[in-house]
């Protein structure tokens, strides 16, 4: 059996790039979707409290902590963290 572990928990703040306003969001988060594949290949994603199934969910690894860690990615993307 596999555990499955989230970088934020409902209730938690967020923040990152809404893909349709191009714009920093910041969010509560008020539903957590995990996917676990066969091979063990974990997809997590989150959606703001109030959004419904049919708004767009964000991908844990685009969404961060604080504005400065989001600002901090978009500037050096390719730095392990």
């Amino acid at each position: 059996m596999a555990t499955i572990t989230t970088k934020f928990n409902v209730g938690d703040k967020a923040c990152t790039i809404d893909a349709k306003t191009m714009k920093i969001r910041e969010f509560e988060i008020g539903w957590i979707s995990a996917f676990m594949s066969q091979e063990k290949t974990v997809c997590i994603s989150y959606r703001a409290k109030g959004d419904t199934v049919l708004d767009t969910s964000y991908d844990e690894d685009k969404c961060f902590a604080t504005k400065h860690e989001l600002l901090d990615y978009i500037e050096h993307p390719n730095e392990a963290k």
